[in-house]
C-alpha cells in the first residue's frame, strides 16, 4: 500500500501525463503447435522439432494518452538489469 500512496503523490506533483508504461515481449523463430485433432480414442502422433530457434526480444515504452512508442529496441540476448539500464540511457 505504501507503493500506491507514493505513486499517488508523484501523480499529484508531475501529473498522470508524465507516466511511462514499459513492456517487454519476445518472439521465437520456430513456433510449435502442441495440439491436434483426432477421432475419439485415437492418439495423435506427429513430429516436433526439439530445439529452440533464435529468440528476439522487444522492449519499448509508451506514454499515457499517446499512441507512439518511446525508444523501441530489438535484441537477441535476455534482458537483465544491465541491459535494462542500457535501454534507459
Amino acid at each position: 500500500m505504501k507503493y500506491y500512496r507514493v505513486l499517488r503523490e508523484l501523480i499529484k506533483i508531475y501529473g498522470s501525463e508524465s507516466l511511462v508504461f514499459i513492456d517487454k515481449s519476445w518472439f521465437e523463430e520456430f513456433q510449435a503447435c502442441f495440439y491436434a485433432w483426432s477421432k475419439k480414442g485415437k492418439k495423435v502422433f506427429g513430429d516436433r522439432q526439439g530445439k529452440r530457434g533464435k529468440r528476439e526480444n522487444l522492449v519499448a515504452g509508451r506514454r499515457k494518452g499517446k499512441k507512439d512508442f518511446i525508444a523501441p529496441m530489438v535484441f537477441t540476448r535476455s534482458l537483465n538489469a544491465e541491459g535494462f539500464e542500457g535501454w534507459l540511457s
